[in-house]
């Protein structure tokens, strides 16, 4: 039994898709085992339910949100394309023999959840890239004959393990091997930000992270000119696995000569890598002030024009960051944004011509 609005197509006798049947923005449920028949082709540009297992032989495109209740199983004469911000949740297995096709830089910058397995199979071809995801809740199975590319940040999580049976894995375009390289941690936390923001009484590093699989934390390092490499000063616990934004902040000596900071990410399995490097005594002339300082919210800027700044708590969240034109601009839009904002502390950094300039606040 099929539940369907009028927008939502009827499949064939067979239960299979055509291309005359693409789903335009509706909420459509299927019951029973469905298919996409060869050399034809079903777009979902809304939101679609197979309560079942569902089998793609032709081509299927996703802009909206597909949920499949039991197995989806790409045929080698399959394609499949998930597009920018659409979704695609598989209850159990996802085997996959055939193609994803992406027609666009940033294709696949949506979702891919599996309750079960996710298989490659030996003619499987996939890319993932940009925000793209690919969260199993069992093992990725890489067969031998099929590809998997993970580009520009994108993001490929197994619960349940990774399995290597010949298949070939690339991240940005540098093969890795499931047994060794991704087992517990596939993929390297993705940096955001990592800075240095300095006042004349304060320093402190910033980092974001896009996302984190197996992070146990971060070890802090420095180095000033004299030392011949870096040394661990301190550590911050990372948040395990995320796909969300999460902030991290440090307070460091205040120094006025040039000292180099990195982050050591390490995994709860021994793995690590290395950020960027950031230096101090990098901030510009401070002729720079900001009153009043405390405030109840209302600030005026005193130096002339900036050419964009950032406001951060002290948890190193960047709570407002905006490109300006002048400073009447600046003053309007921080003051908004303190008059709401719960009392502490912040800091202002003001990307000045000059350079970078910080400023200490305190919201009463």
């Amino acid at each position: 039994m099929m539940h369907l609005s009028a927008a939502c197509p009827n499949p064939d006798g067979s239960r299979r898709f055509t291309n005359q049947n693409n789903v335009l923005g509706d909420v459509c449920s299927y019951v029973g085992n469905h298919s996409v028949r060869w050399l034809y082709t079903f777009t979902i540009n809304g939101d679609v339910t197979i309560n079942g297992d569902f089998a793609v032989y032709g081509t299927l495109i996703i802009n909206g949100n597909l949920t499949v209740t039991g197995e989806l199983n790409i045929d080698a004469t399959g394609e499949l394309t998930v597009n920018t911000g659409a979704s695609l949740d598989v209850g159990q297995n996802f085997n996959n023999g055939g193609w994803f096709i992406f027609n666009q830089p940033d294709t696949n910058n949506g979702s891919i959840t599996v309750g079960g397995d996710f298989v490659n199979e030996e003619y499987g071809h996939m890319t993932i890239e940009g925000e793209g995801g690919l969260w199993i809740e069992g093992q990725m199975i890489a067969e031998e004959g099929s590809t998997l590319d993970i580009e520009d940040g994108g993001t490929v999580v197994a619960n349940g393990g990774y399995v290597d049976d010949g298949g070939i894995v690339t991240y940005d375009g540098e093969e890795v091997n499931l047994n060794t390289e991704m087992a517990g941690s596939p993929l390297p936390v993705e940096f955001t930000y990592f800075k240095c923001l300095e006042s004349d009484d304060e320093q402190m590093l910033v980092w974001e992270t896009a996302s984190e699989i197996n992070n146990e934390g971060f070890e802090i390092q420095r180095k000033e000119s004299s030392d011949d490499d870096f040394y661990t000063i301190g550590f911050v616990e990372g948040n395990g696995t995320s796909n969300t934004m999460q902030q991290y902040s440090y307070a460091i000596p205040v120094s006025h000569e040039t000292v180099m900071y990195r982050l050591k990410q390490i995994d709860f399995d021994g793995g690590f890598e290395y950020s960027a490097v950031v230096q101090t005594g990098m901030r510009a002339s401070n002729v720079y002030s900001v009153y009043p300082n405390p405030t109840n919210g209302q600030i005026y800027l005193n130096g002339g024009d900036v050419n964009a700044f950032e406001l951060y708590n002290l948890s190193g969240k960047a709570v407002l960051s905006e490109t300006v034109l002048d400073s009447h601009t600046l003053e309007q839009h921080v003051s908004l944004y303190l008059m709401s904002a719960q009392s502490g502390r912040y800091m202002l950094s003001l990307y000045t011509p000059s350079g970078m300039v910080t400023i200490n606040l305190v919201k009463e």
